[in-house]
């Protein structure tokens, strides 16, 4: 069983390694993270590459989210909240950890690990969850 536990953590650790990704949420399954407008989930239109996102593997636990739009921008929280920008090469706010939840993630802070991305008040936020909570829970969608 264990080696069954374990070939399933590594194929789901390469199949988000360097693929481009949309990243819907699961309560509003119309939203997907994207920077059109500064970092927000909101509806997006079929070609917007500001909705498409590189998860660059930092090591075997961690990732870092790129925008493929613009590729010196990543997801971070350095200052606090959740935003947007170029970043260090060290910087812990800009690494995630991939939760799985049944065919959903949640996007943990690898900097602060008790919070977690999540729209629940209807923006994107980082801040502490329910474990119910599908405002938390994202799908990674496979662009080709």
């Amino acid at each position: 069983m264990k080696k069954v536990l374990l070939f399933l953590v590594l194929i789901s650790s390469v199949t988000f390694a360097n693929a481009q990704d949309r990243i819907r949420n699961v309560w509003k399954t119309d939203q997907y993270i994207n920077i059109e407008s500064g970092l927000q989930s909101s509806t997006i239109k079929n070609g917007w590459s500001s909705a498409k996102w590189v998860l660059e593997r930092v090591d075997n636990k961690y990732y870092r989210i790129k925008n493929i739009w613009k590729p010196t921008l990543y997801i971070h929280i350095e200052h606090g909240f959740a935003q947007v920008g170029t970043i260090q090469p060290g910087w812990s706010s800009a690494k995630w950890i991939l939760e799985s939840v049944g065919l959903h993630y949640r996007i943990r802070s690898a900097w602060k690990p008790t919070l977690y991305l999540h729209i629940e008040n209807g923006k994107i936020q980082i801040g502490k969850i329910q474990p119910g909570w599908s405002s938390a829970k994202w799908v990674f969608e496979s662009i080709k």
